[in-house]
């Protein structure tokens, strides 16, 4: 029933041979989709449809196709687990979240959050910052007790890539072979 439910609300997305739903823009079918979404995801993490994180580049790619003509702020979540791990977004989001003049042009940005009460996160953050230079990304309190750090890649795939594989293999110690559950939100165009 939430499948046929999902399919009524939704757009049907195809990456590498796999289907996925496409949030709507907003309204009522978004928090439709939003509730069957989560509920869905919770089943399908224990079915394990994942991926290798080698495969990101097909996941950017067709984030491009989907969005970059209309230019419409997306969201793709990578995660292990029920929470994300990072997430990759129109670089505008990242401009509100900072509470700067944003970037209105199609890119990719990576976003990442440490909660600073936990001993896990704040190890993996300073693996973070010895690993890159200071100048590969911007760094905020989004909340108390939390940072955020963001990498503008542009609209390099490439760029986008080598960095979520060396955020997953130096900064949290994830095994290459790992399996990667991931979503893919439309947030709206951007005008």
């Amino acid at each position: 029933m939430k499948k046929l439910l999902l399919k009524l609300v939704s757009k049907t997305v195809e990456i590498n041979g796999q289907k996925y739903a496409e949030s709507p823009d907003s309204g009522i079918r978004k928090k439709i989709y939003d509730y069957l979404g989560e509920s869905m995801f919770r089943e399908n993490a224990r079915k394990n449809q994942t991926f290798e994180i080698k495969e990101i580049d097909l996941v950017l790619d067709k984030c491009e196709q989907l969005f970059k003509e209309k230019n419409c702020a997306y969201q793709i979540d990578v995660r292990d687990s029920a929470l994300p791990i990072f997430q990759v977004i129109h670089p505008l989001m990242i401009s509100d979240l900072m509470k700067i003049p944003g970037e209105k042009v199609f890119g990719f940005s990576i976003y990442l959050v440490f909660d600073l009460t936990k001993t896990k996160e704040t190890e993996n953050l300073a693996r973070l910052k010895a690993i890159f230079n200071t100048k590969e990304y911007r760094e905020f309190e989004p909340e108390k007790n939390t940072v955020g750090i963001v990498f503008n890649c542009g609209q390099n795939k490439a760029l986008g890539k080598e960095i979520s594989m060396e955020l997953l293999d130096k900064v949290f110690e994830k095994e290459t072979t790992t399996k990667y559950l991931f979503s893919i939100s439309n947030h709206g165009r951007i005008k």
